[in-house]
């Protein structure tokens, strides 16, 4: 199949970004005292990110499907890097929700906290030989790469 690694990646993706919709939503009025991503602060709500987050979508495809090789891998590796990061933070709103605070605790978790909690998030891409090796991975499925000795 034609693009398998990019559309085997782009559908993780996908499923990644409702997932961390869904997992957050589901939270009720604790996720608005909760949530961690700086994003939602400066736009004021989860509709504006919910719309970038479509708009990428579209991007990554446009980009996939008429840039260079170069551009490809890129898409592919920004992609990687992101559902890295909402793997974890998919897994974190579970467990809030399945063990929630009382909506006092929730109020007092202070900006420096949700900065700490971005900060943790951030070091997963601080590997970027490990975001690499499982871009590659999908890449090299679309693309017949040797290697001469």
């Amino acid at each position: 199949m034609k693009n398998k690694g990019f559309k085997v990646l782009f559908g993780i993706y996908i499923f990644m970004v409702l997932a961390d919709i869904v997992s957050t939503l589901i939270m009720g009025e604790l996720a608005q005292h909760l949530e961690a991503n700086p994003l939602i602060r400066l736009m004021g709500g989860f509709l504006p990110i919910i719309l970038i987050n479509i708009g990428l979508i579209f991007f990554y495809r446009w980009v996939y499907l008429r840039g260079s090789v170069n551009a490809r891998f890129n898409v592919m590796f920004v992609m990687t890097a992101i559902i890295l990061i909402r793997i974890i933070a998919v897994k974190t709103n579970i467990g809030i929700y399945m063990n929630p605070p009382s909506y006092e605790q929730a109020i007092a978790i202070t900006q420096a906290v949700k900065n700490e909690t971005m900060r943790n998030l951030a070091l997963v891409n601080v590997f970027p030989f490990f975001n690499a090796m499982i871009t590659w991975f999908f890449f090299q499925k679309d693309h017949n790469v040797e290697v001469k000795k």
